[in-house]
């Protein structure tokens, strides 16, 4: 079951707050509420898992959008930023220690502080292929 509430910090005292719109079998889907439906500001996550047995990796996805107007010309501008995590199989090497030492290097890359232990529940279930 996927957390009905996100509130990942957008700054390094004031956060944001996403609200559980949909999940599936498949992944989630969060948005910040109050928002117009031309103008979403959304988390989506996404799996693509494998069978059990199967070889290769598996893939979590995660991709944030935010569509605003510009009051002038009246057009949408968009962004977006995804993080796609690909997570093998065999873990006889890489470990799941190693999985979160190379999820924190890029969370610290975009972090501006080093507070990565409120952060390591969401690696763990990203890379164990759960809804956060």
């Amino acid at each position: 079951m996927s957390s009905t509430s996100l509130t990942p910090y957008k700054t390094n005292s004031t956060q944001e707050t996403f609200v559980l719109a949909n999940e599936s079998s498949n992944g989630a889907k969060w948005i910040v509420a109050g928002r117009s439906l031309p103008c979403p500001y959304s988390l989506e996550q996404v799996r693509k898992l494998t069978a059990p047995t199967a070889t290769g990796n598996d893939r979590v996805e995660l991709h944030l959008k935010r569509v605003e107007p510009n009051a002038t010309s009246g057009r949408l501008a968009t962004m977006s930023v995804s993080l796609i995590i690909s997570i093998p199989k065999d873990v006889s090497v890489l470990v799941p220690g190693i999985q979160k030492e190379m999820v924190a290097i890029l969370a610290s890359l975009l972090n501006e502080q080093t507070a990565m232990e409120s952060t390591n529940v969401k690696i763990t279930a990203l890379t164990q292929g759960t809804n956060l």
